[in-house]
Order: C-alpha cells, then structure tokens, then sequence
C-alpha cells in the first residue's frame, strides 16, 4: 500500500476520533451545567435560605437554562457534523474504489 493511500486510509479515522473527543468534552460541559442547574434549585427549596440568597439563585437560574439549552444544540450540531463528515467519507471511499477499477476487474474474473 503506497503513502497516499494509507494516508487518505487513515485521515477519516483520526477526524472521526477527533471529532469524538470534542463532542466528549461538550458532554462533560452539559453534564456540569446540568448538576449546577439541580444543585441551585435544591438551594431554593432549602426553607431555611435567606432572601437575598434565594433571590440571588432565582435570578442566575434562567442563565443557567440558557447556557444548557446552547450547549445541547452545539452538542447536537456536532452530531450533524460527525454524522456528516462520516457520510462524506463513506461516498469518498466508494468513489475511490468504483474509480480504481475493481468493479471491472472482478467482472472480468482477475
């Protein structure tokens, strides 16, 4: 197998992992939001929270939510994104092998 075979061998399969490791942290991101988000809400249950605080938490909890709801649709863009990129790879591939005659060839029983 020469270089530049192996190379676009090998190109998709390192994006793809690439790929993954950020959506892996997005995920780990959403996860601590979600925790802080259940976290400030147990807060404001607490009957024995002061008034300040309490109004301190009520008003950092829409932020919250914002910043969750953000961080789900760039986790769901990267899914596009992968599933995309996987997709453009599999078409490039079956190009490469329809444009390097191994269809003809098996045809012709070689």
């Amino acid at each position: 197998m020469d270089s530049p075979t192996l190379t676009a061998a090998v190109a998709p399969i390192v994006l793809v992992s690439a790929a993954g490791l950020l959506l892996n942290g997005m995920q780990t991101k959403n996860l601590h939001l979600s925790d802080r988000i259940r976290g400030l809400t147990a807060e404001v249950r607490n009957p024995a929270l002061t008034p300040v605080r309490r109004r301190q938490v009520t008003d950092q909890l829409p932020y919250f939510a914002q910043r969750i709801r953000l961080s789900q649709h760039a986790l769901e863009l990267l899914y596009i994104a992968i599933l995309c990129f996987v997709g453009t790879s599999l078409l490039l591939a079956s190009a490469f092998g329809v444009g390097s005659g191994v269809g003809e060839r098996c045809a012709a029983g070689r």
